[in-house]
């Protein structure tokens, strides 16, 4: 599949299901350098927590401007990467969505579906991180520091995968396509086979995020000229099924 597709015009009546990439929100920076990818496990910053929980009242705006707001959360599928940024972003992110009153949160079966997932985490920068992603995963689920997180837990429906698969050596960005790509084809489809959700949200890093839709047939640099910045949204409708996924729109939140 060709990787240049461009933005194409849509119609919101037709929009049946839609697919969103978001990179974290603003984190912190742990030396006087911006670090490379994939070396720090940061947290966010307090602009990043107000960046996710502005980033889940402007999905909600999405979703009604989509005609998609008489779904339920059980139809919506959040996958998150294994990193304190990403898993702390998914929170604020769910603050904002709640902030909305957009759904019944008394109805139990209208629950969210949260999958945190190896194949959209961020490039792997050093071997230590085949022990310390897990290890600082259920730390973070634990850590009191992050009750919110904890409290949005009790709420809902959450699915951890086990089988991590964590390289042993630093992963190229060649590397890291490939094993996004394998995502797409092995994993991401599946979740559009039955027809379960009308919404997935992908809250990722900016590399896999951009080799993840490269997958699909869409290179950002040709269409936004940029890398995908902190909290940066791309909508696609996936209406015709995630291999025939169609760019819609870029929502930013500085």
């Amino acid at each position: 599949m060709s990787s240049q597709k461009v933005s194409q015009k849509f119609s919101n009546t037709k929009i049946k299901k839609v697919l969103l990439f978001m990179r974290h929100a603003e984190k912190v920076i742990k030396t006087g350098k911006i670090p490379k990818c994939g070396k720090y496990d940061s947290e966010l910053t307090q602009h990043g927590i107000e960046q996710s929980y502005m980033c889940g009242k402007a999905f909600i705006s999405q979703l009604k401007k989509y005609n998609l707001n008489k779904i339920s959360p059980s139809e919506i599928l959040i996958i998150s990467s294994p990193y304190m940024r990403t898993l702390q972003t998914t929170t604020h992110f769910l603050r904002g969505i709640d902030s909305k009153h957009f759904f019944d949160k008394d109805d139990v079966n209208k629950l969210y579906n949260i999958s945190i997932e190896y194949g959209v985490r961020e490039i792997l920068n050093k071997k230590k991180y085949k022990e310390d992603i897990p290890k600082n995963y259920l730390n973070f689920l634990y850590n009191p520091n992050f009750a919110d997180f904890d409290q949005e837990l009790k709420k809902l429906k959450f699915n951890i995968l086990k089988n991590y698969e964590f390289s042993t050596e630093k992963e190229s960005k060649d590397e890291c396509y490939i094993r996004c790509k394998k995502y797409v084809d092995e994993v991401l489809v599946n979740y559009d086979k039955n027809d379960e959700y009308k919404i997935i949200v992908i809250i990722s890093h900016g590399g896999p995020i951009k080799y993840i839709m490269r997958a699909l047939g869409y290179n950002i640099e040709l269409f936004h000229g940029h890398k995908v910045m902190f909290s940066d949204q791309y909508f696609f409708d996936i209406s015709q099924g995630i291999m025939n996924a169609k760019y819609i729109e870029k929502i930013s939140t500085y």
